[in-house]
């Protein structure tokens, strides 16, 4: 079973040394999708031996970012460098595609004929940002269920998946047909685990996790203390283009710094156990 992530970065060299070790936990092809980084995240990258870097760049300009071009990586990197894999995971920087099993679950899925495995999304949050030498996940385990957060993340390349703006939404490519829909041998085109053979939305609550049994987790790890979040969306508001503001996309950026700290203090008091 061969498993591809594709990940998303810019100017993530803080955090792109906590993702390249989890996605190195389970991948076995990692590409770094970098949006012309200049920090050090090419020379973190460089140290992790699965992962191999593909720049890509706006039309505005190396030093702007747009929605539509983002999108157009995660929608297309697959078809475009892939090498046959049984599984991919699309995810930004921030976006830990999780299950303590993971390989051992989407071997399952393979073998039941899944291709496209509901998840359940979080926003995880701290109030200090994580120590270096340890796993992400070993150390910031609380959040907060986020229907909007549930990502379709991980799939079976041969669908087709394809990203909406935000890729909160996704479907599947018209060659590979819809849920429900079967070809001439009588064969669902789009396989979802059981219990959800009828619809595309996410998992609706973190109890349907519960009744569909050890589901996989898409783990939102940009809450990493307000001192870090303050930092970072100041840095990603001064790239937007002026389509992605003329269109509100990721328009979370522009939050100010009193919002941010009021944020904070009403979420860290309601984080739960999520790993």
């Amino acid at each position: 079973m061969l498993i591809e992530a594709y990940i998303l970065c810019w100017n993530e060299e803080k955090l792109l040394p906590f993702t390249l070790e989890h996605y190195s936990s389970f991948c076995d092809v990692i590409h770094l999708l970098d949006n012309h980084s200049c920090d050090d995240s090419l020379k973190i990258a460089e140290t992790f031996p699965k992962v191999t870097v593909t720049q890509w760049e706006s039309p505005e300009g190396p030093d702007m970012y747009d929605e539509r071009s983002n999108i157009l990586m995660k929608n297309c990197s697959y078809d475009d460098l892939g090498v046959g894999a049984d599984w991919v995971c699309i995810v930004d920087c921030d976006e830990f595609v999780y299950h303590p099993r993971l390989r051992e679950k989407l071997e399952d899925y393979m073998y039941d004929g899944i291709t496209l495995p509901k998840t359940v999304g979080y926003d995880m949050i701290s109030e200090e940002f994580p120590t270096p030498g340890s796993p992400l996940t070993e150390q910031i385990t609380k959040g907060i269920y986020e229907p909007g957060m549930s990502k379709r993340s991980v799939f079976d390349p041969r669908i087709g998946i394809k990203y909406a703006c935000g890729s909160h939404d996704s479907g599947v490519s018209p060659n590979y047909g819809m849920v429900g829909e079967y070809n001439e041998e009588g064969v669902e085109r789009v396989a979802l685990p059981p219990r959800y053979t009828s619809t595309l939305v996410p998992v609706e609550s973190p109890e349907d996790e519960i009744l569909y049994g050890e589901a996989i987790k898409i783990l939102h790890y940009k809450d990493l203390s307000a001192s870090y979040k303050i930092e970072r969306l100041k840095r990603l508001s001064a790239r937007m283009s002026d389509w992605c503001l003329d269109n509100a996309q990721s328009i979370h950026w522009l939050q100010t710094e009193e919002e941010i700290h009021a944020y904070f203090k009403k979420r860290l008091p309601i984080a739960q156990d999520v790993i």
